[in-house]
């Protein structure tokens, strides 16, 4: 059996980063605001993500993290309780493996104008669909490589 937890996010940042130092590792946690369609509704939603990543040293990439900042997050899912006030809590979050930030732009005032803007940067776009790191789904994957808006 093959299991495979993996996830890509693409949002914004609804906060600045917050730092957290555990020993000898720093966990950078932000949220990430993702928007969606509901064909059932016919409304816009937004969903919350919580987000860390653990590093053994200081990240420039998280470090420069603010609040509005567009993000591409690959991670996988995490689900995991603890005890507090002899009462059991839940949290779910996505551990980050890979992650770009782009700096809060008038460029990109939403998800099109996000994916126009990789595309139309062949370095990064290079960049993103070439990594090991972060994995597509067949239909984003399809989207930044269709021919409509590239920059060469």
């Amino acid at each position: 059996m093959n299991d495979f937890n993996e996830t890509v996010i693409i949002g914004r940042a609804t906060e600045d980063i917050k730092k957290a130092v555990y020993g000898d590792k720093i966990k950078y946690i932000f949220i990430v605001a993702v928007n969606y369609y509901s064909n059932k509704t016919k409304q816009k939603y937004s969903e919350f993500i919580p987000v860390c990543f653990w590093k053994d040293q200081s990240f420039k990439e998280l470090d420069q993290l603010e609040k509005g900042d567009s993000v591409i997050v690959n991670g996988r899912v995490s689900i995991h309780s603890y005890e507090k006030n002899n009462e059991k809590k839940w949290v779910t979050e996505v551990i980050g493996k890979y992650v770009r930030v782009f700096k809060q732009n008038k460029e990109t005032k939403d998800m099109a104008d996000l994916l126009q803007l990789i595309k139309s940067n062949k370095k990064l776009l290079d960049e993103i669909t070439a990594s090991s790191d972060i994995m597509f789904s067949d239909d984003l994957t399809a989207e930044l490589l269709s021919e409509d808006g590239a920059v060469e």
